[in-house]
């Protein structure tokens, strides 16, 4: 599978963005050399084998996926089939919307309780040298 990515760059700086792949980061580098570990184009499209992907809508483990805040009691729901706990969330496994998209800068956007239910979450990437 081929994965459409946004490139922006800026002098020697390069990245790029993958929104269908849960908003990753799929390479980041300046000139030749590597920030951040590129995803391997041969291997598994996924957004977990990338160096940056957004952690939304929270980041660590919610143990079974539920928790109390301000006497109300929220499930998350596991993360995966055989796994208790929710971790990350599910903004890495599905696609963001590109909102806007231009040489230097992108804005991606997904909604946080699935698509078209309840408030959503934007990221803006930009990059300058």
């Amino acid at each position: 599978m081929t994965i459409q990515t946004l490139s922006l760059a800026s002098g020697a700086l390069a990245l790029d963005l993958a929104p269908q792949l849960g908003g990753a980061i799929v390479r980041f580098q300046h000139g030749e050399a590597a920030l951040f570990r590129p995803l391997d184009p041969s291997g598994p499209q996924e957004a977990r084998l990338t160096s940056c992907y957004p952690l939304v809508p929270f980041s660590n483990r919610i143990k079974e996926g539920r928790f109390r805040y301000g006497g109300v009691s929220y499930q998350a729901g596991p993360t995966a089939a055989g796994q208790p706990h929710a971790i990350h969330g599910d903004g890495v496994r599905r696609p963001w919307d590109v909102v806007a998209a231009g040489p230097k800068a992108a804005t991606s956007s997904i909604s946080i309780m699935g698509p078209k239910a309840g408030p959503s979450l934007t990221a803006l990437y930009s990059i300058s040298s």
